[in-house]
């Protein structure tokens, strides 16, 4: 019921709009498998009623769940099949935020140029219109995308501008978003405490706000910032508050690079037998059903702590598939760096 009225008794075209409510309700708060019953309830109401028009968006939330669940091929087709239904002459602010989505499910399976042109697309179509809400969005994740392709102050400015425009729509989900990514670019540079006001930004409107998502990330980042920062029981203390969340958000992959962040903390306590365990456990997850993004991520900073705590060999390994990877997503900044730590790991052990 929705207040009254028992929504069985409703008009379809009636019923079509709350489903589609609830099912952004029900994913705000990280329901997912509910959420996505909802958004397929709403798909077929509004074929039935006569509302064509809003087809497009709900795939797009269809799509968005999947991603989440990195079922990328689905995520894509919804995505596909949204684009055709909208037109070139269909709503152009649905149209940015579906190449947008379209580019993030594609950034994550690897297609780094696809994804940038959809997000260059996004762009211009969100400030034609002057919608800040959807440039924020489009600019955050042209920012993350460009920090990927080893372009991080390029990849900065764009997360800064979108925390601007974020600022600029009074929005504070998008606030709190923009917060989170900035901090995550920052952190990416080596600015490790400045990162962290960020993400105590973002934390904060999150839960204001009672966006599980975006409580879960902001934890999660702003646990491993208080890992480089040596704040060890602290990183303890969001990694499990990540972990409840994201077991809620049924996202495995996050909850595998959440066990290589419990691993830096293992290790940066002196727990080395604990930490190369659940290192193992993590990795082993990541390569089974993560990105190749996150896998990357975790493989170089477990390289880099072990580089940098005397284990030269370990670290190597680490270090090797990490560099094949960037390889692979075309990294070049990415690649020098992790060249530069093999060279100076081989000239450590010629010298002994």
């Amino acid at each position: 019921m929705v207040g009254q009225v028992t929504l069985d008794e409703t008009e379809s075209e009636t019923y079509c709009v709350f489903a589609e409510l609830l099912g952004d309700s029900l994913r705000i708060r990280g329901h997912i498998g509910p959420a996505l019953f909802q958004y397929g309830h709403a798909r077929r109401l509004s074929e039935s009623s006569g509302q064509p028009e809003r087809v497009p968006r709900i795939l797009r939330k269809l799509a968005f769940l999947e991603r989440c669940r990195n079922r990328y091929p689905k995520a894509l087709g919804y995505l596909i099949e949204a684009q055709a239904r909208l037109g070139d002459r269909g709503d152009a602010a649905e149209r940015a935020e579906i190449l947008r989505e379209m580019a993030l499910a594609e950034q994550a399976v690897g297609g780094l140029a696809a994804a940038a042109k959809h997000l260059s697309e996004a762009v211009d179509l969100a400030t034609e219109m002057s919608d800040r809400a959807t440039l924020s969005r489009s600019l955050l994740a042209l920012g993350s995308l460009e920090e990927l392709r080893g372009h991080r102050e390029l990849g900065l400015d764009y997360e800064l501008e979108g925390l601007r425009v974020a600022e600029q729509s009074g929005s504070l989900t998008e606030m709190a978003r923009a917060s989170i990514v900035v901090g995550t670019g920052l952190a990416g540079m080596g600015r490790t405490a400045e990162s962290l006001g960020y993400y105590n930004k973002g934390l904060q409107l999150a839960r204001l706000l009672g966006n599980l998502r975006l409580v879960a990330y902001a934890t999660m980042d702003r646990s491993a910032c208080l890992i480089d920062l040596g704040r060890f029981d602290e990183a303890g203390r969001d990694l499990l508050d990540a972990e409840g969340a994201f077991k809620i958000l049924e996202e495995r992959e996050t909850l595998a690079l959440l066990r290589v962040y419990e691993g830096n903390r293992q290790m940066g306590m002196g727990h080395i037998t604990s930490a190369k365990r659940i290192w193992r456990m993590g990795f082993e997850d990541l390569r089974r059903q993560g990105s190749k993004i996150d896998l990357i991520r975790g493989l170089t900073d477990v390289g880099m702590l072990c580089v940098n705590r005397g284990q030269l060999g370990e670290g190597a390994t680490y270090l090797v598939e990490a560099r094949g990877l960037a390889e692979e997503l075309g990294n070049p900044t990415l690649q020098s760096e992790i060249e530069m730590t093999l060279n100076r790991i081989e000239t450590s052990a010629a010298s002994r």
